[in-house]
């Protein structure tokens, strides 16, 4: 199943990134992620944390951290990567600091990042690195390429 699962979280995705993704998209992923994320860190993408840039280690910081305006993303994003680990990490970090609110802030955040744009689902039966799921919400689908 772990081989199953690093092909569907890991090889699929970055295989998408390297055939269909613009080199020059501006990627958005949450800070310290890399290791949960397809590996795509070589593609010469310009991948940043910009408000994925979570404070979960400064609770007053993490107090005053609330999500972007959504309909401002296209200013400075082309592509943002998610996955179940940190969703379930943050809240739970959040939820222990007595920050419920700011957790279901950014929960519906991500909510209505796939409600508002197209996306890209990879979901595997089984986890790898306590990862089941890689969400690629494209938010401006001129960085995306025909298939070929």
């Amino acid at each position: 199943m772990l081989s199953a699962a690093n092909r569907i979280l890991r090889v699929e995705p970055r295989e998408w990134f390297r055939s269909q993704v613009d080199p020059s998209a501006r990627i958005v992923i949450a800070i310290h992620s890399e290791w949960a994320l397809p590996p795509i860190f070589d593609l010469n993408l310009k991948i940043a944390y910009k408000w994925f840039d979570i404070p979960y280690k400064n609770l007053q910081a993490l107090a005053a951290f609330h999500p972007p305006d959504i309909d401002r993303l296209g200013k400075d994003t082309d592509l943002v990567i998610l996955n179940d680990f940190h969703r379930r990490f943050y809240g739970k970090v959040m939820r222990q600091n007595g920050l419920s609110g700011i957790a279901d802030e950014w929960e519906k955040f991500q909510d209505l990042l796939a409600e508002k744009f197209q996306v890209m689902d990879f979901s595997a039966p089984s986890p790898s690195y306590d990862v089941s799921h890689v969400r690629v919400v494209i938010v401006n689908p001129a960085v995306i390429r025909p298939a070929r």
